[in-house]
């Protein structure tokens, strides 16, 4: 079933990652698109896993969602097409991604590292170990400092952007 929610800058829709969407006639993972206003499908994107997250762009043009499928991880969506623009390979459990308030990168959350990926080149820049277990991330307004929250071992480990070291 859902597993998370994204809305648009401009209100205008949401994305729902779905886990197991089996029973929805849609296979075994999708992100669901749906119009605000009139409530309806918009269209979906086969994800082929537990999609466990959604991120919009800030200018809504480009969701980010995660892709388990093949070691992949982070899959990039263009929303007026909804179809994928491309897989970025770093790892099957991406569980949280933040972007930066420029909108030019996007740092994603795996069990074990923190990528950080630009968004025009949908490159890998760097990554770094950050322990066990990531689940979700933050970024400050100034974009100065990435929050990311482990269930295991129950913490939050702040990354400064700009030397991606534990402050």
């Amino acid at each position: 079933g859902p597993i998370g929610v994204a809305a648009s800058t401009d209100g205008k829709r949401i994305y729902v990652p779905i886990r197991h969407a089996n029973g929805l006639n849609f296979g075994p993972g999708v992100l669901l698109a749906i119009d605000v206003d009139s409530g309806q499908l918009v269209g979906n994107v086969p994800i082929q896993g537990d999609n466990d997250v959604a991120v919009v762009s800030l200018d809504s043009r480009t969701i980010f969602t995660s892709n388990p499928t093949d070691d992949r991880g982070l899959r990039i969506v263009s929303a007026a097409t909804l179809s994928v623009v491309a897989d970025v390979d770093i790892g099957s459990d991406v569980h949280g991604v933040a972007i930066s308030p420029d909108g030019k990168i996007v740092y994603a959350v795996t069990t074990q590292r923190l990528y950080v990926i630009s968004v025009e080149s949908k490159a890998v820049l760097a990554s770094v170990a950050m322990g066990p277990v990531g689940n979700h991330a933050a970024i400050s307004p100034d974009g100065s400092t990435v929050y990311v929250a482990s269930s295991i071992p129950g913490t939050v480990t702040v990354f400064s952007t700009s030397t991606l070291t534990i402050t």
